[in-house]
Formats: structure tokens, C-alpha cells, sequence
């Protein structure tokens, strides 16, 4: 049982930095529509599929990550749903950064704020996904040792 909580749940580091990076990518996902005069739409309109997207998955993937040790979910289930999550954001990201041209960025009335910020939404989405995949490892090491004792690593009699 962990100190801070009574049920015996945890939250390792790694699913909280997973978390966090996730509510980071909402975060500069939603920047750009508090700027006056940005052209938002223009900038996240090239190509279809962008960070509107990346904002979505990134809200699934801090909901996962936050509940699943709550509704006591197998940690391997939530590892691997935080790993499909996380690599779909980065590939979406990629996608949309390759795909918005320099001139569409300098273009926009606030440049200065916006030069940096796919750089930092991929940055952000990157995170997630080294957090997601060490989260996923850990709980996948701690599967295969617990089954090797005879009892589940989290304490449940399933096996």
C-alpha cells in the first residue's frame, strides 16, 4: 500500500510525467486561440489532420493515465493504451509540422509567439510518449516477474 492512499493504488513517476506532458500538449494545443489576431484557423488548417487532433488524444491519454490505477485497470492494459495514444500523437504531429510551410507561420501577426510552438508541441507529445512507453515497460517487467512468484505484481489474485 502506498502512504498517500488507503486503496493501495499507485501512480509511479512515469505515469505522472505522462500525464503531465499530456495536459502540456492541451495546453499548446489551446495557446494559439487565446492570441489576438493569430489566424488560428490558417495555421492549424494544413493539413486536415493537426493539432486540434493531437489535443484530443492528448485529453484521452491524461483521462487513461489518470484512471486507470483508480478503477484499478491492469497497469499493462493502461501501458499499452498510453503507448497507442502517444505514438499516435507524435505521428500526427510530425505529420502537421512537416506540413505547415514557414511562410503560413511568419505570416501570422503574432509570429514571435507562435515561431517556437510546433517545436514545443512536438516536444511535449515526445515526452508523453518516452513516458508512456517506460510506464508500459515497467508494468510489463513487473507482469512477467510477478508471474514467475505466482501472484500478480499489484497485489490481485489474477493472473
Amino acid at each position: 500500500m502506498s502512504r498517500g492512499d488507503p486503496a493501495g493504488r499507485r501512480w509511479p513517476g512515469s505515469l505522472i510525467g505522462g500525464v503531465v506532458a499530456a495536459l502540456a500538449v492541451i495546453a499548446l494545443v489551446a495557446a494559439p486561440f487565446s492570441l489576438p489576431g493569430t489566424g488560428v484557423w490558417v495555421y492549424y488548417a494544413r493539413p486536415a489532420v493537426g493539432p486540434v487532433a493531437v489535443g484530443v488524444l492528448a485529453a484521452f491519454f491524461a483521462l487513461v493515465g489518470a484512471l486507470g490505477p483508480l478503477f484499478r485497470i491492469w497497469p499493462a492494459i493502461v501501458g499499452g493504451a498510453l503507448l497507442a495514444l502517444s505514438l499516435a500523437m507524435v505521428g500526427i504531429t510530425v505529420f502537421w509540422l512537416t506540413r505547415v510551410s514557414e511562410a503560413i507561420v511568419f505570416s501570422l501577426s503574432t509570429v514571435d509567439a507562435l515561431r517556437y510552438h510546433r517545436w514545443a508541441l512536438l516536444g511535449f507529445a515526445l515526452a508523453a510518449l518516452v513516458c508512456a512507453a517506460w510506464y508500459a515497460g515497467a508494468s510489463v517487467a513487473r507482469r512477467s516477474t510477478a508471474g514467475r512468484t505466482g501472484q500478480a505484481a499489484d497485489g490481485d489474485s489474477r493472473s
